[in-house]
């Protein structure tokens, strides 16, 4: 399974450690603005290895942006593949925003990642077989939230999704819960066919000095000025070396 890292402010040179980029979009966009803190150009060396670039629209840092900003963002940063506007919580109402977003906006060039919201496994299941009938849908991004809602429930639609549907979507976990981190582990272990999982968790362990172990079980979040407040100091230590290759393992479904 391909990693995606998203690193705080002053460790964007960590975008291209995990052989795919995860994007944000209204930080891509504020960087436009401010090109001194190093964001577009962090995504410089993944586009000239021609790797995959997800731009996310921004919905689940609290900054949902428009399909002009969307698509300006993801020229700034060559994505190959950008996340459709979604409601959080709302399966009914992202489906309606991405029936609309075909309708008005889509542009050739581009894969399309979906957020599937749900309450359980069954409308989860549902809500995919209705994104089938949507052929712009490339990609399913499964949310961290679902584990809310079952620890399980990702990887058991994930499952799911590759039986039934075979080659017609990619599957994404976008982001990682802190109520399981080894969640990526078995994800990668029992459902290989996953393409691909972001997450910020090995930069929010090391800021809070921790290592990631196979053990486990503090539920560590990302600090409130993640993106505001500069990281660069946490190079000098050893923490955020190991948790990065920690992560990494996991993503190759190994301990």
């Amino acid at each position: 399974m391909k990693l995606a890292l998203i690193p705080p402010k002053g460790l964007y040179n960590y975008c291209d450690s995990g052989y795919m980029g995860m994007a944000l979009a209204h930080l891509v966009l504020g960087s436009h603005y401010a090109p001194e803190n190093g964001y577009i150009e962090s995504f410089e060396p993944m586009h000239e290895k021609k790797r995959h670039i997800i731009l996310d629209n921004g919905a689940a840092e609290g900054n949902m942006c428009t399909p002009d900003e969307l698509f300006r963002a993801a020229e700034l940063v060559h994505a190959t593949e950008i996340v459709l506007p979604d409601e959080l919580g709302d399966p009914a109402k992202t489906l309606v925003m991405a029936e609309e977003f075909f309708d008005k906006w889509k542009t050739e060039g581009y894969q399309y990642m979906v957020v599937l919201h749900a309450k359980s496994f069954v409308s989860g299941m549902a809500m995919v077989d209705l994104y089938a009938d949507l052929p712009g849908v490339t990609t399913i991004g499964l949310p961290r939230s679902l584990l809310n809602i079952d620890k399980s429930l990702r990887i058991n639609l994930a499952r799911t999704i590759v039986d039934k549907y075979k080659e017609r979507f990619k599957v994404h976990l976008l982001g990682t819960n802190v109520t399981w981190a080894k969640e990526i582990y078995f994800a990668a272990k029992y459902t290989p066919e996953i393409r691909s999982v972001d997450t910020s968790m090995p930069f929010n362990y090391a800021i809070a000095a921790r290592h990631l172990s196979n053990d486990s079980n503090e539920q560590i979040l990302r600090p409130a000025k993640y993106f505001d407040l500069d990281y660069k100091l946490l190079e000098a230590k050893d923490h955020l070396r190991y948790n990065i290759h920690r992560v990494k393992r996991w993503a190759n479904g190994l301990l």
